[in-house]
């Protein structure tokens, strides 16, 4: 319940927000209206949040980020799309301004779940309520990444509390037996609303009844390796479960909708951003003798070259001072070797080349390819050859299959982080369970990387 009250107040106050903005934006400054000509409109915000209730977002643990996202903005839409269509069939007058209206729906698509984000950072960090207490049961491999995942999850959703295995132990990983499976009534007396449960065919049916009499939430634990986990849909096939899944980049109206948001959002985005490409350029002119843009190389959809222009941030004998330094220093091979990048890399032009590369600036240049259509506003990073040749044969056809993006699921989750597997890892992942949800996940979560300078040397 306080889970439910505190994550309810917060998207309350989010659409409060986003509603204050707009009207301080436009209806005061612009239209000249007082405040009480829009406050009928705030009888929205409580049917808002019911329709959050009603899509389970609270607290709705275990759905995802992407998940999450998916149904705060389809709620949002849908509610807004209502409130337009109320004031058409009521015929309101037209002293409500629909920029200010318009407004507050785009403020509220960021501020929501911007919102709920920080509230449960806060909250997960200062109380320990906030975490659901479960049970793992079993001792498996599938209960132990269960158990690294409640404890590495940064949203801290939920809190292990013990395991009930037949195996005698006292501990597993760090966490308590507390009995076998027959202790599961008295661990739930204790509190545990949730049991992750690791069950194996052999009386699979009675022991999944046992827990579903004692635990409001029964999680049963498989794992399908590499298969797309985002986007999965269950089918009752005569008592039979099906799992469906396809690969949505290889559907035609799917390539459409990702290329019309490259379009778009990169056409806008090169034009915000040329002032600063310019200021880049004037700078790298400055402070370093040879050309300010250079073009990159690179292997893009189908195995087709393309061209990746940069703004320039090395020196301009990089490669042959690369080789010479790699050459000498055993413990830079290494390091260069993990993942083809230096922490402290001596090829970078002093404080100008840094401080572009810490906010990526010098990548700001290939908006004009995502504009083209050589790249795409978010894919796998188009790596140079000697980095592709790392990556394993089937990852490598994978990436083939897709645009090379601006940006991508490495960049946000383990930027400045070069190890090869995790890349290729983020980038399989990635193409299986593409959707365009999880592009706009990960185009929100990049501007905050780049503007914190997350990860980047």
């Amino acid at each position: 319940m306080l889970r439910t009250g505190l994550l309810a107040c917060s998207d309350a106050l989010a659409l409060g927000v986003a509603a204050i903005a707009a009207f301080l934006l436009w209806a005061s400054p612009v239209r000249h209206q007082p405040a009480a000509v829009y406050l009928p409109f705030l009888a929205g915000v409580p049917v808002l949040v019911l329709g959050y209730a009603a899509a389970g977002l609270y607290p709705g643990f275990g759905l995802g980020p992407v998940e999450l996202l998916r149904r705060y903005w389809l709620v949002t839409i849908v509610g807004f799309i209502g409130v337009a269509a109320l004031t058409f069939v009521l015929k309101l007058p037209d002293i409500y301004s629909r920029v200010t209206l318009s407004l507050t729906f785009v403020f509220s698509l960021v501020l929501v779940p911007t919102f709920r984000r920080i509230t449960s950072r806060v909250a997960r960090r200062n109380y320990a309520w906030w975490s659901v207490p479960a049970v793992l049961v079993g001792d498996g491999r599938r209960t132990e990444l269960a158990r690294q995942h409640t404890e590495r999850h940064t949203a801290k959703e939920f809190r292990a509390v013990g395991l009930l295995t037949e195996s005698d132990v006292d501990t597993v990983g760090g966490l308590p037996v507390l009995g076998t499976l027959e202790d599961a009534p008295r661990v739930a007396a204790t509190g545990v609303r949730v049991a992750f449960a690791d069950i194996g065919v052999p009386d699979a049916e009675a022991k999944l009844d046992r827990l579903r009499l004692v635990f409001p939430r029964v999680i049963i634990l498989r794992d399908f390796e590499h298969l797309p986990v985002d986007g999965i849909q269950l089918r009752n096939l005569g008592g039979v479960l099906g799992l469906e899944y396809g690969n949505n980049l290889l559907q035609p109206r799917a390539r459409w909708l990702k290329r019309l948001v490259d379009v778009v959002g990169g056409g806008l985005a090169l034009l915000l951003c040329l002032p600063i490409i310019a200021l880049a350029v004037i700078a790298v002119k400055v402070s370093s003798r040879g050309p300010a843009l250079y073009w990159q190389v690179r292997e893009g959809r189908r195995g087709r070259e393309i061209r990746v222009p940069k703004v320039r941030t090395m020196v301009l004998d990089a490669e042959s001072r690369m080789a010479r330094l790699l050459e000498q220093d055993a413990d830079l091979r290494a390091q260069w070797n993990d993942g083809f990048k230096l922490r402290d890399d001596p090829r970078i032009v002093p404080v100008v080349g840094r401080l572009l590369r810490r906010f990526s600036i010098d990548e700001l240049p290939q908006l004009w390819s995502v504009v083209k259509g050589d790249m795409s506003l978010v894919g796998p990073r188009p790596f140079p050859e000697y980095h592709l040749d790392a990556l394993g044969a089937h990852a490598r056809s994978l990436r083939a299959e897709v645009r090379p993006g601006l940006t991508g699921l490495w960049q946000i989750r383990a930027r400045g982080k070069p190890d090869i597997a995790a890349q290729e890892s983020y980038d399989t992942f990635y193409i299986r369970n593409w959707s365009v949800w999880l592009d706009l996940y990960i185009l929100a979560h990049t501007v905050s990387a780049v503007l914190y300078g997350r990860g980047a040397y």
